[in-house]
């Protein structure tokens, strides 16, 4: 008598653990001996990505795969940018480096106070992210502008007793601070 002896099997399926930063992001099941496509990670606002610890298209081993990547916090560079009537040999300030999210303001420096018969004033800062009531850093690189002026001012001039020749016995000037 013959006998037939049916059978099925299947093939094992492992699970695949993204971890991000050590935390898991996201599960996916796959199949022994297949290719895996790495799952597609978007980082929050303000982040960037490393990538992930695995080759895309890896072949499935005969267990779990940990997948791990890594973010880091945005970034960039601020540069200072002077127009208008410079102060002769007031050197560039240096640019500096700040991270996503931070306070514009502490990098705000008032120049104008530095210098004696001068102001700045901030005209332009590309590249800052406007939030409520503040300025924020945010993912792109900051040009600060200021315009330098020199303070204009009044000098008035009088004179007491016997005025020179060739004088008035008051006279004004309007010229700009030196």
């Amino acid at each position: 008598e013959t006998v037939t002896i049916s059978g099925t099997f299947t093939i094992n399926s492992y699970k695949v653990i993204y971890k991000v930063d050590g935390n898991v992001v996201h599960e996916a099941t796959a199949e022994y001996n297949s290719k895996v496509d790495l799952y597609d990670y978007t980082p929050e606002e303000g982040y960037t990505f490393s990538g992930w610890d695995k080759e895309d298209g890896f072949t499935m081993p005969a267990s779990e795969v940990t997948v791990n990547g890594t973010t880091s916090k945005i970034t960039v560079t601020i540069t200072y940018k002077f127009i208008g009537d410079v102060p002769a040999d007031y050197p560039d300030p240096a640019p500096v480096t700040a991270t996503y999210g931070e306070d514009i303001t502490k990098y705000d420096i008032y120049f104008g106070s530095m210098v004696t018969g001068y102001s700045s004033t901030i005209t332009d800062w590309s590249g800052v992210v406007e939030g409520e009531g503040a300025f924020y850093v945010g993912s792109e690189d900051i040009v600060i502008t200021y315009t330098w002026n020199r303070i204009p001012c009044k000098i008035t001039t009088s004179y007491t007793g016997d005025v020179p020749a060739g004088y008035e016995s008051s006279e004004d000037w309007s010229k700009k601070y030196n």
